[in-house]
């Protein structure tokens, strides 16, 4: 945990726009070192960091992500739902969106569909993406 805490204080390099009260972005290097500090140290986890890296989707709309929403050969992702507060809503802005998936998090997504199929009874593409331990271990409160 050490090493992420690194890199999410690697970020805070004064911008001037400290208290403005708006996003404040990891740098392409901040982002570079919290990923491969997640995939060395929390390879389970680090389908959905590189997830919200590379899509800029919201952390509850990646929790609420079904392996249905996914298209792997046209390489995009529907969202049409929110993790919020430990319950399924809707989108804030009402609508499905659609975003693209590099071929990278594509691979990533699938070998990682390969993992945990092993675990599943069924083939259940409703089933939540990172269902049980991330929803678990994820949720507003800590993620924020």
């Amino acid at each position: 945990m050490k090493r992420i805490n690194d890199a999410i204080e690697a970020r805070k390099v004064s911008n001037g726009d400290e208290n403005k009260g708006g996003s404040d972005p990891l740098s392409k290097e901040g982002l570079s070192l919290l990923l491969v500090t997640v995939q060395e140290h929390f390879p389970e986890h680090y389908p959905l960091f590189l997830l919200l890296a590379r899509t800029g989707v919201r952390t509850g709309e990646a929790l609420g992500l079904q392996w249905g929403d996914i298209d792997f050969h046209s390489r995009f992702i529907n969202l049409k739902r929110s993790l919020s507060w430990g319950r399924i809503t809707t989108l804030k802005g009402k609508r499905i969106r659609r975003v693209d998936m590099s071929r990278q998090l594509a691979q990533v997504l699938e070998s990682y569909l390969v993992s945990i199929r092993k675990l599943m009874i069924f083939n259940c593409m409703w089933l939540a993406i990172f269902a049980g331990r991330f929803n678990l271990k994820f949720n507003r409160q800590n993620m924020t």
